[in-house]
């Protein structure tokens, strides 16, 4: 059974997380953002409700696994999955695809450690809190 403070903290996530990343790219966008700006607001509804999932799973197993090479692996995954998908909608493989894929993908390696990392510190505060 899930305790209350990881529901709490994932609520809390599936509106910081997308809220946070749409103005982190409407901060890096022209004024107004371009017609194709809905895709990436799109995109990041998608990640979130894998996110959602995933982070389920992590609540679950946090403490008691090792998870964080598999966690690292995921969002690596991801990220080149993101890349590819990105190059595909833009017009297929050029020159620098190949750049484009691996700065998704370290960017999205950070983004998984930093997930990683918070959520650990998060199972031990909330492990204490419920013994």
């Amino acid at each position: 059974m899930e305790s209350r403070n990881w529901k709490k903290i994932r609520i809390i996530e599936s509106i910081l997380f997308p809220a946070g990343w749409i103005l982190i790219l409407l901060a890096g966008a022209d004024f107004p953002p371009p017609r194709g700006f809905y895709r990436l607001v799109i995109l990041i509804i998608l990640l979130d409700l894998v996110q959602q999932l995933y982070l389920r799973w992590l609540c679950k197993n946090l403490i008691m696994r090792r998870t964080f090479l598999l966690n690292e692996l995921l969002f690596l995954a991801a990220g080149v999955v993101v890349a590819v998908l990105f190059v595909l909608c833009n017009g297929g493989f050029q020159k620098e695809s190949g750049i484009w894929t691996g700065v998704i993908a370290a960017v999205s390696v950070v983004y998984g450690t930093a997930f990683w990392i918070i959520h650990r510190l998060l199972a031990g505060k909330i492990r204490k809190s419920d013994v």
